[in-house]
């Protein structure tokens, strides 16, 4: 779920995610530190924030906006989506 968020965030233009935590969310706080995001100095005055959270987006790379691009392409240029394109080379001639 995290890395779709992150996805989203990239292609609105975003460049960081930032959210904020309890103390006693311990799984919470786990998850965020796996997944990159380091702990910052307060940036909002919620009341049940405890700890806050930063995780900078880098840019995609270009070669990977060309294979994503590339595939589209294809996928468009034969009128199926990438699944069906699969099912359809898996065929016997």
């Amino acid at each position: 779920m995290l890395a779709d968020v992150e996805q989203r965030a990239r292609a609105a233009g975003a460049d960081r995610i930032r959210l904020d935590t309890r103390n006693d969310l311990v799984e919470a706080r786990a998850l965020y530190a796996r997944h990159g995001y380091v702990e910052i100095p307060p940036y909002s005055a919620d009341q049940y924030a405890e700890l806050w959270f930063e995780k900078l987006l880098p840019e995609l790379t270009t070669v990977a906006s060309r294979a994503i691009t590339e595939e589209e392409v294809e996928s468009s240029r034969l009128n199926l989506t990438p699944s069906a394109r699969r099912t359809e080379e898996a065929r016997p001639c």
